[in-house]
């Protein structure tokens, strides 16, 4: 093989990593989004961003369609909102195998996939921005391929395994956007 074809192949090679799931794709371009659908006889939809910043992954957003009030928000350890009421999606992730908390807990107090509450207003609209620490793009507590749920009720931040916040009312997975 020449130079020319062994520096081709190696810098395909480099623009590929592998990310949970198995699934082969390219490097992060530093954005995601998770599109929210609704689950069962809920009529919750909304889009999800993710951007990598210095802080760690900025999520903003918003979701309609929900009844006023707080609702958990978490991400989940499978890319999947399949099965009965999202079930395929799993449980919070969790990489360090930690109790279950709030996203202001300190990192060994809670899952990377606790993210707390979100607020609807009276028109049932949430609006979402906030940058965690622990969650990312590449390694152990990388979120792509995992799947954003939203529940029916307020996660209490405490209850084990998952803040005692109902039925999962929405869902979306996690993808790169490609530049």
């Amino acid at each position: 093989m020449n130079q020319t074809v062994q520096l081709a192949a190696f810098g395909a090679m480099a623009l590929v990593a592998l990310v949970p799931g198995g699934v082969l794709a390219q490097q992060p371009s530093g954005k995601a989004v998770a599109d929210i659908a609704p689950i069962s006889s809920s009529s919750v939809t909304g889009r999800i961003q993710f951007q990598e910043t210095t802080g760690g992954l900025r999520m903003s957003g918003s979701l309609k369609n929900l009844s006023p009030g707080r609702h958990g928000l978490h991400i989940h350890e499978n890319g999947s909102c399949g099965g009965d009421g999202a079930s395929e999606a799993g449980d919070h992730f969790n990489p360090q195998k930690t109790p279950h908390g709030g996203r202001t807990d300190e990192a060994m107090k809670r899952h990377t996939g606790d993210l707390g509450n979100i607020e609807a207003d009276e028109q049932g609209v949430a609006q979402i921005d906030l940058t965690d620490g622990m969650m990312q793009f590449n390694g152990q507590h990388s979120v792509l391929n995992r799947a954003v749920v939203v529940h029916e009720k307020t996660d209490d931040l405490k209850s084990q395994p998952a803040g005692d916040s109902g039925k999962r009312i929405g869902c979306g997975v996690i993808r790169i956007v490609r530049p």
